[in-house]
């Protein structure tokens, strides 16, 4: 963790915001509704932040979801989803192990 990595979210300079954001551990519930906030008050001043509250949220979410174990990240989507992207080799292999798994 950056020392003072909270006061670099408040610095006004992009690079340290972004650094400070990155670093800082928080340990309240609420901090969604904070660094929307100061987000949107760098907007108002002018401040062009090319990192945004949008980016941060999508970049959370894939490092989170990828600690998850594949059950889990998997738990809910139905089996059409689960299936896409897959080529067609790929379609086959599971047709195969299918098949044997329903003959034992």
């Amino acid at each position: 963790m950056t020392r003072n990595a909270i006061w670099a979210s408040f610095s006004f300079e992009v690079d340290r915001v972004a650094r400070g954001a990155r670093d800082y551990v928080w340990r309240q519930a609420d901090h969604v509704s904070i660094l929307q906030e100061l987000y949107h008050r760098y907007q108002e001043v002018g401040i062009a932040m090319s990192y945004t509250f949008e980016n941060f949220q999508k970049d959370l979410a894939r490092r989170l979801v990828s600690e998850l174990p594949p059950e889990e990240r998997l738990r809910g989507l139905p089996p059409e989803e689960r299936l896409r992207g897959l080529s067609e080799e790929e379609l086959q292999r599971l047709r195969q192990l299918l098949d044997t798994q329903l003959k034992h």
